[in-house]
């Protein structure tokens, strides 16, 4: 999916994206949790990992210094090119796929037994050198 991301913001003059792992772990939790527990959701039911910061920050291991924002698809269909069509018809998808401000994006996706396909974008704009820390 991040072909189709990164071909989409090709073909309008912007920078392409690099695939940050941190955001690729988170998606692909998120996509999976999803399914397992059956919600579709950006807000996970409970008060544990509740948004998508909280769930980026856990996996980074601090709170970031950053701005993130994050698509869902579900399909019936592991077919990642109708699932990319449906978010560029969405404003607010489509918002964020093209937002001149992200750097970085990862992608999660979770394939059920039966078919269905659950899939997170996650996308992040530039980390302040001291959400960065001494180490990074």
């Amino acid at each position: 999916m991040m072909c189709c991301i990164n071909s989409e913001r090709r073909s309008r003059g912007l920078p392409e994206l690099t695939v940050d792992p941190t955001l690729v772990e988170v998606a692909r939790l998120h996509s999976a949790d999803m399914a397992k527990r059956k919600y579709f959701s950006h807000l996970a039911p409970g008060a544990s990992l509740h948004t998508p910061m909280d769930r980026y920050a856990a996996v980074l291991g601090k709170q970031p210094r950053t701005v993130l924002g994050e698509n869902l698809g579900c399909c019936d269909q592991p077919i990642m090119g109708l699932i990319h069509n449906g978010m560029m018809a969405s404003p607010d998808h489509k918002a964020n796929i093209l937002d001149k401000e992200y750097v970085s994006a990862g992608v999660g996706v979770y394939l059920m037994d039966d078919g269905r396909v659950w899939v997170t974008q996650m996308f992040r704009g530039k980390l302040s050198e001291r959400a960065l820390g001494p180490t990074q």
